[in-house]
């Protein structure tokens, strides 16, 4: 848009038009208007100056918001992106992060993943969100493995909560078994587990609240969870996840906690929920597939593995995440994003190491 500032109409007011010869020039200058002739020129400049500064300023803003508009498609190399990754503001919420400190900016020469792999632990981070550099590199591998150092530190402190309730959860089954009843606390903490994650405890028998409890109580492998947000997040490079923290494509009801899709079907009511912190959408995630009817079956293969002594393989499990997505191929790709980009070998990382 380009806007044209016309002065208040004046006898003296010079317009400059190509080809043609300015009279009044002349006259000014033979009758001593110079001082005024070269005020009204500066005059001039300076209202012109002025009208390109607010075209530019209101261009700005609209490229601003036929940007936030457009659909956004990123494809590379070992990954697939979903396409939905417009939006619209539709809860008054305004997540950007643009102005976060410039210390949750990344220094790849602090990490070294073949350590963290070789050691099992990984430095905390506690990033609000990704680095606003991510989409900027150039180099695919040092992208993923900023994407991959900025949310891992996340995954591992969840799983380390979840191993920890699991396994108190493991010793008040055996004093269960042993003594036919709970202490204060142990009555208390499985309360509080069964309520979170969604397990009804009404007339059952606490040893049957306490098996319902560790099916849903359980890890999901880092290579899977760093998949999944690779491929719902393009490796943290649509505005989602930049701007929402919506590193998992969850979806949501509730207008207070998300934001609409562009690309609806007629009829579509869900919105895709956001985040205040990185921490907040892995915690999220985690929550979904441990409680989510959708995912039963995901539960019910790490519960048998579980009992037959074997290894919680991301390869077997994924194959039960089929109703995480509509795209009928989406197994598929979540295993060639962990084949392909080695994510297996994250599987070790089991703790976190926070600064002294």
């Amino acid at each position: 848009m380009f806007i044209q500032i016309e002065p208040t109409p004046n006898p003296l007011t010079l317009k400059f038009l190509p080809g043609r010869v300015i009279s009044k020039m002349k006259d000014m200058l033979n009758n001593d208007h110079r001082i005024h002739f070269f005020l009204l020129f500066s005059i001039t400049l300076i209202v012109c100056g002025i009208s390109l500064i607010i075209d530019s300023i209101i261009n700005i803003s609209l490229f601003k918001d036929n940007v936030s508009n457009q659909k956004i498609t990123k494809i590379l190399p070992g990954f697939i992106v979903r396409e939905d990754l417009s939006i619209n503001f539709i809860s008054g919420k305004n997540n950007d992060k643009n102005n976060q400190s410039a210390d949750q900016s990344i220094n790849l020469n602090n990490f070294d993943l073949e350590t963290v792999i070789l050691e099992g632990k990984i430095p905390v981070l506690d990033l609000q969100t990704l680095p606003n550099e991510l989409h900027l590199i150039k180099d695919v591998k040092i992208k993923k493995e900023q994407f991959i150092i900025s949310i891992l530190p996340a995954v591992v402190q969840e799983n380390t909560k979840i191993r920890a309730n699991r396994k108190r959860l493991l010793e008040i089954k055996e004093l269960l078994v042993v003594y036919k009843t709970l202490n204060r606390n142990d009555q208390q903490f499985l309360e509080h587990l069964a309520s979170q994650y969604n397990i009804n405890t009404l007339n059952k028998h606490k040893i049957d609240i306490i098996e319902a409890l560790l099916e849903s109580v359980d890890v999901i492998p880092n290579s899977i969870v760093l998949a999944q947000a690779a491929n719902e997040s393009g490796w943290g490079t649509s505005r989602f996840a930049k701007e929402f923290n919506a590193l998992f494509g969850e979806y949501t009801f509730d207008i207070k906690n998300g934001v609409e899709p562009i690309y609806r079907n007629n009829g579509e009511k869900h919105l895709i929920k956001f985040f205040s912190s990185i921490n907040q959408s892995v915690g999220s995630y985690f929550k979904n597939l441990n409680t989510h009817s959708a995912y039963k079956d995901f539960r019910e293969k790490r519960k048998q593995l579980r009992k037959n002594n074997s290894e919680l393989d991301p390869i077997i499990l994924v194959q039960y995440l089929k109703f995480y997505a509509k795209d009928k191929n989406y197994v598929k790709t979540i295993e060639s994003i962990i084949k392909i980009n080695k994510l297996i070998q994250f599987d070790g990382v089991k703790s976190v190491i926070r600064k002294s």
